[in-house]
């Protein structure tokens, strides 16, 4: 048996956790992930990077993001002069769904060859790009809370066919961290869960869902950003985990994706692992233990490795340039490139690689195995050869859409907290509510009124919410039989605890957010978390904060020094007062209740 075998399998039996096929967490049979090409397939694979020159070659390695909305001049010069392997559209691009589709037709109209990968990120929730007919998905914690595989496959199934729908091949989700830290800026409700076991399990079925669509799926951030407690945005976090506490927890959901999920790209993470590098803080990055000794080697990972952001702070107070960071990050062992950066950067990384090959530094045989990574997920995924089916979903998709949306975050409704069963807030046990939140939730409770007399304060965007209670409360007589208050994130928890402290009422809270929120306003009565921003959270939150539907969520995390994972709590409800689904008109909008 050879060393480096008999290394892995001791580490592995020592950790329960196995990188190769036929482990408790790769399920069975041969890695989805190697799903075998045909000998023709593989003929023509090595047909076409034969006949590429050594820029195409580098130009298939670059990921980067495009400036304007529409074809024009400069952009067609760019496409042709890089012919980029993916491209990835931002906000920024596109106002309209309409807008967004003939975008992407134009550029698929720029590659007669090679259609690139035409990426987005469409996580759900917190990070949503397209908001106009598409699936509204409530994130990964929601669906943590839900605890449902075969909720997350059919999640990923309609995220797919809404992206598909629009152009895209390719999307950047899901996030495979997981959120231990409760002090994480960047991770929180994007992870499925603090459970590692749970977030493999979910990330998996929802990228089996994503693929069956014709969308690539990418997990992110390798080796684990999730318990990090700076941005890699800002500055470079620093982690002090070993190789051992590393394949112990923090590899767990990309091993299960690998495995079960049939993960084809896997994109790297800006964090520093000094304990890997004998004190240094290399970033992940631009690491070769990271992406070649672990992910490549130990984990049998055969698909493309993809950077983050190169233009992102975390890594060029490192490497110096977007430029160096390329070179850096190929001979570490990516694959693709990703720079979200005007132009000039993106001909400057291309350019460096061009002349790392042409001196030696790196070899034409280590470009062209990521090259031929890369054609192979485009040809197993119809990138080559199927031109995109783009249109506009009809009433009875976006009916679908709306469906299962009002599941998911009927699933993920969380009750954690309900001291002396202040909810459900009843006609009969209440006469009066002080409703506090953003619109969309004191619009929806208020809708659900009944007998109950309201008043209610909206959020405002760009006024301290704190202020904003103590003015309304000099200028306002506030005598409610009970408070009910939603949080979107941490800047709002001051105003739930001065209203508590002030009025000395029963309050429930409703966390739009982080479930952890709720460890910073212990004293309030209830806590109910649907871990969610979007519209259709707000609208299952009112149906159950007013009896109308009964949570069924598990809490997907651990709030340290309070909750354990797995926590829930519910109450029961009267089937005459059940809430029946929104009805949906043919224009595709939602009808008041």
């Amino acid at each position: 048996m050879k060393p480096r075998l008999l290394y892995n399998i001791v580490i592995a039996l020592l950790l329960g956790v196995v990188f190769f096929p036929g482990s408790a967490l790769s399920g069975e049979g041969t890695p989805p992930n190697k799903l075998p090409l045909t000998k023709k397939q593989l003929q023509r694979i090595d047909n076409i990077v034969q006949r590429m020159s050594l820029r195409d070659k580098v130009g298939q390695m670059i990921m980067c993001s495009i400036l304007g909305k529409k074809m024009n001049p400069r952009l067609r010069q760019f496409l042709r002069d890089v012919k980029p392997g993916g491209l990835t559209i931002f906000n920024y691009n596109f106002k309209s769904s309409a807008q967004l589709r003939k975008l992407n037709l134009s550029l698929f109209r720029e590659f007669p060859d090679i259609r690139p990968f035409l990426a987005i990120d469409q996580e759900g929730g917190a990070v949503t790009r397209i908001k106009e007919d598409m699936p509204e998905l409530p994130g990964n914690m929601a669906l943590g809370a839900a605890g449902s595989i075969a909720l997350s496959r059919r999640a990923g199934e309609v995220l797919g066919e809404g992206l598909s729908a629009h152009g895209f091949n390719m999307n950047l989700a899901p996030v495979l961290d997981i959120n231990t830290n409760p002090k994480n800026p960047v991770i929180g409700v994007r992870s499925f869960s603090s459970d590692a076991r749970l977030v493999g399990d979910l990330g998996s079925a929802l990228i089996n869902g994503l693929q069956s669509r014709g969308v690539v799926a990418v997990g992110k951030h390798f080796p684990g950003h999730g318990d990090t407690s700076g941005d890699s945005h800002a500055k470079l976090p620093v982690l002090n985990h070993s190789s051992k506490f590393l394949k112990g927890r923090e590899l767990i959901p990309f091993v299960t994706a690998i495995r079960k999920g049939n993960l084809n790209v896997i994109m790297t993470a800006h964090i520093a692992l000094p304990g890997l590098h004998q004190g240094r803080p290399i970033p992940a990055t631009l690491s070769h233990k990271v992406l070649t000794d672990i992910l490549r080697n130990q984990m049998s990972y055969q698909g493309i490795i993809m950077t983050d952001g190169l233009e992102m702070r975390g890594l060029i107070g490192t490497a110096g340039t977007m430029a160096a960071a390329s070179v850096r990050a190929v001979k570490a062992g990516a694959d693709m490139i990703s720079i979200n950066a005007d132009p000039l950067a993106v001909y400057r990384a291309r350019d460096a690689l061009l002349r790392a090959v042409q001196q030696g530094n790196i070899s034409r045989k280590r470009i062209d195995a990521s090259v031929k990574r890369i054609l192979a997920t485009k040809l197993r995924y119809g990138v080559l050869d199927r031109a995109p089916r783009i249109y506009a979903p009809n009433a009875a998709q976006k009916k679908r859409y709306y469906k299962l949306s009002r599941e998911l975050s009927l699933k993920s409704a969380t009750l954690i907290k309900n001291r002396n069963d202040v909810l459900p807030i009843t006609d009969k046990k209440y006469r009066s509510v002080f409703v506090v939140g953003p619109s969309d939730f004191v619009r929806q409770f208020r809708s659900r009124s009944g007998k109950l007399n309201i008043q209610q304060l909206v959020y405002k965007r760009g006024y301290s919410t704190d202020r904003l209670v103590k003015l309304f409360l000099q200028r306002n007589k506030v005598k409610p039989d009970i408070v009910v208050v939603a949080l979107r994130n941490a800047d709002d928890t001051a105003a739930a605890i001065f209203l508590k402290q002030r009025l000395k009422k029963p309050m429930a809270l409703v966390s739009l957010g982080s479930p952890y929120l709720f460890a910073r306003i212990s004293m309030a009565d209830a806590q109910l978390g649907l871990f969610s921003n979007t519209r259709m959270a707000s609208i299952v939150a009112a149906d159950i904060v007013r009896g109308r539907n009964a949570p069924t969520g598990k809490l997907p995390v651990t709030i340290p020094g309070l909750y354990p994972f797995g926590h829930s709590l519910t109450y029961s409800i009267k089937k005459k007062t059940a809430s029946r689904l929104s009805q949906m008109r043919p224009d595709g909008q939602i009808a008041s209740q």
